[in-house]
């Protein structure tokens, strides 16, 4: 429940395609680029948690870079 999914493809305006598997009765909600911007704008709380969960991706893709060997393929999985 609340989480985020094509949300950084939204932001930056990049094609996404998502496809949502759910293990019980859920809603989904779709907002297209200019919408999400707006309703950030509009909702401040909702803005906090997204930035959250952006830091949180960003930090835990840090990490896991940083215990792969980047001179690897292996960190080409990450990117």
């Amino acid at each position: 429940p609340g989480d985020f999914f094509g949300e950084m493809a939204c932001l930056l305006k990049a094609p996404r395609q998502a496809t949502v598997t759910s293990m019980g009765e859920s809603f989904v909600q779709v907002y297209q680029p200019q919408q999400l911007e707006h309703i950030v704008t509009e909702n401040p709380q909702l803005a906090l948690k997204l930035i959250g969960t952006l830091a949180r991706r960003l930090s835990s893709a840090n990490i896991r870079l940083t215990e792969k060997d980047i001179r690897s393929k292996e960190w080409k999985d990450f990117v």
